[in-house]
């Protein structure tokens, strides 16, 4: 199942909760699959060029999943984008990071998807 690594400095739960449900959302734009696990990795200091950065405005996501189209990819893309936008506000940045695995490189409950 396809999971996403979402980088950002601390936030409010329920701020955190709105985040992951719009990513989600996002990500079911091109993905249709029965589950998509997302991690939240939050922060207590960022740095920009080796400074401490007071005000964070870059969400970085991993996300793993099977091989696809370079268009589909940017269309997630855009989704996360969007997405992280509604929440953290018009200035906030994202970079996505898309993670192409081969199906004979995924194990599920310890079964390839593909031998």
């Amino acid at each position: 199942m396809p999971s996403m690594y979402v980088n950002v400095p601390k936030l409010a739960e329920p701020t955190r909760d709105q985040l992951v449900e719009k990513l989600y959302e996002g990500a079911t734009t091109v993905l249709k699959v029965p589950a998509i696990y997302t991690f939240v990795n939050e922060y207590d200091t960022v740095y920009k060029n080796g400074k401490p950065w007071e005000a964070p405005n870059m969400t970085v996501i991993n996300l793993e999943a099977g091989p696809m189209p370079v268009e589909k990819i940017e269309t997630i893309g855009a989704a996360l984008a969007d997405a992280v936008k509604s929440v953290l506000g018009e200035e906030q940045g994202t970079t996505m990071v898309y993670h192409a695995n081969g199906l004979d490189h995924i194990a599920i409950n310890g079964k390839l998807i593909k031998k």
